[in-house]
């Protein structure tokens, strides 16, 4: 018994300390997991590539591109590890300081299937089918921390620069249903891109002291990464192989991403 009051006490004692004015002061380092949330928004635009030899080409193309048009918005949770490390200053209750943190990224897909009936020939609807995959390979920040201590807690505001590696790949098939002549061969494409892209990055948070160099936080940050595009060529061909009409399609994505973190912070 006598032990465990002992225990107790030089365990409060050091909550005390951990509590003083300076107590945050200083370098550290620490581990987190964080839930991430990647949401993708893009924005598809075609335009009419070269055209082959034939009947009606060109007024076929033309509504072919029309339809080849799309908005979509693909969304995913991964929890991801990482690490971080900073340095804080203390001018009484009030401190700040600078960080820095790198944590693996998240992937997402969409796919959308889209169907529409051509003006001038209603005998035809243009299919367009897609499949898009989005990764966000790693998510580093360089962030300012200004916030204000009281006892054993630090509540803070936090915004820097936030910097990614992002990937898309896209998949489209794009066949014109109903009466051609010849019948044409629809060809898939299949493009990718990738992009290194700083954007910028804010949020809140707050630490706790569980004893003189141990401290445990919980933070939420968003981040905002900017545009990457895919550029993509398809391709229309008749049965003999002869080119039918060819698109110039482009795939507009605005990355934008958030997670909830949960850290152990060992200061120095």
């Amino acid at each position: 018994m006598k032990n465990l009051i002992a225990g107790g006490a030089f365990f409060f004692c050091g909550l005390a300390v951990a509590g003083d004015s300076g107590a945050w002061s200083g370098p550290y380092v620490g581990l987190f997991a964080a839930d991430t949330r990647l949401v993708v928004q893009s924005d598809a635009t075609a335009q009419r590539g070269a055209l082959g030899m034939g009947f009606g080409v060109a007024e076929i193309s033309d509504a072919m591109v029309g339809s080849m048009t799309y908005t979509d918005t693909a969304r995913a949770h991964r929890v991801k590890p990482g690490v971080y490390a900073g340095y804080l200053w203390n001018q009484g209750a009030l401190v700040y300081g600078i960080e820095a943190d790198l944590q693996d990224g998240a992937k997402s897909r969409s796919s959308g299937l889209n169907t529409t009936q051509l003006e001038r020939f209603p005998a035809n609807q243009q299919q367009y089918e897609y499949d898009q995959a989005f990764n966000l390979h790693y998510l580093a920040t360089l962030r300012g921390r200004f916030g204000y201590a009281q006892d054993n807690w630090l509540l803070y505001l936090t915004a820097g620069v936030a910097h990614a590696k992002l990937s898309t790949e896209l998949n489209s098939y794009a066949p014109l249903l109903g009466p051609t002549a010849p019948p044409p061969a629809f060809l898939s494409s299949t493009t990718s891109s990738s992009a290194n892209r700083t954007g910028w990055v804010a949020g809140l948070g707050g630490e706790f002291a569980v004893a003189p160099q141990l401290r445990i936080r919980a933070e939420y940050l968003y981040y905002d990464l900017g545009d990457t595009q895919v550029d993509a060529h398809s391709r229309v061909l008749y049965n003999t192989g002869a080119l039918f009409s060819s698109a110039n399609g482009r795939v507009k994505s605005e990355w934008t991403s958030s997670s909830a973190r949960i850290g152990l912070t060992y200061s120095f």
